[in-house]
């Protein structure tokens, strides 16, 4: 008389299939590997658009710049534009990407990008001429990775359940602070620090912005490194297979056909 109806049998085999098609599979190497991009990441945009990049344009390369719009009034256009692009193409790319086998592409894309940008700011020497190259750099890198956390973020979807989103989230985060504080350290100590003819632990010479140039090639190479693992990882949910059904016979049919 206390006792509630059993559940149908068909009810909860339904709802475990539900739940094991609509629960991705969590694995912490995938999650170790989504912070670490972030970690990767968080970092260049710090040394790059905030910290070192920027710096180093607006004093060093743009020093002696004729005319008077300052290389600092240059450096909020070139931002400026950046935004504007963002702003432009993220809902697009947002839609792009809402496929889960676009996600990983567009990310390797976006990330080599930005790799490919931060390393080639190893060109600009200390020469106001190189300020509108470095200016373009930053803008198109800045840009790149705004638009790569789209499908970044997406991943995340496949790589944590709706019970621990929040928290892997949070992993990312902190991850990406970390990585941007530690970079910031490397090169600040490693490259960047002290006076005189050469600069760093590393003793680099200041001359033409060298210390800087090398410092944007290890940041290039830091985001490569943290990045390959969540692209080496992840992989498009593969189709599921359509449930097996019982082979229809055409016996029945032939036999009406023949009568």
């Amino acid at each position: 008389m206390g006792e509630s109806p059993a559940e149908p049998t068909e009810m909860r085999h339904g709802s475990a299939v539900m739940s094991t098609i609509e629960s991705p599979t969590v694995s912490r190497s995938r999650i170790v590997a989504w912070a670490l991009w972030d970690c990767g990441a968080t970092g260049v945009n710090a040394v790059v658009i905030t910290f070192v990049f920027s710096v180093y344009l607006t004093g060093a390369v743009g020093e002696g710049l004729p005319g008077a719009t300052t290389p600092a009034s240059w450096l909020g256009r070139a931002l400026t534009f950046a935004g504007l692009f963002v702003a432009f193409l993220a809902p697009a790319t947002g839609v792009w990407v809402d496929a889960p086998h676009r996600r990983r592409t567009a990310l390797a894309i976006l990330t080599g990008v930005v790799v490919v940008l931060t390393a080639a700011m190893s060109l600009i020497k200390t020469d106001y001429h190189y300020l509108l190259p470095g200016l373009l750099l930053l803008a198109c890198t800045a840009a790149c990775s705004d638009l790569a956390t789209v499908p970044y973020n997406a991943v995340l979807s496949q790589i944590s359940t709706p019970r621990n989103m929040g928290r892997v989230s949070g992993i990312g985060s902190a991850s990406g602070f970390f990585g941007s504080v530690l970079l910031l350290l490397i090169l600040y100590f490693g490259f960047i620090d002290g006076d005189g003819d050469t600069r760093g632990l590393f003793g680099l010479a200041a001359a033409d912005g060298q210390n800087v140039r090398v410092a944007m090639v290890v940041a290039a190479a830091w985001l490569a490194v943290f990045a390959g693992p969540l692209l080496a990882l992840v992989r498009a949910p593969g189709r599921r297979r359509p449930p097996d059904r019982p082979p229809v016979s055409v016996a029945p049919i032939a036999r009406c056909g023949g009568r």
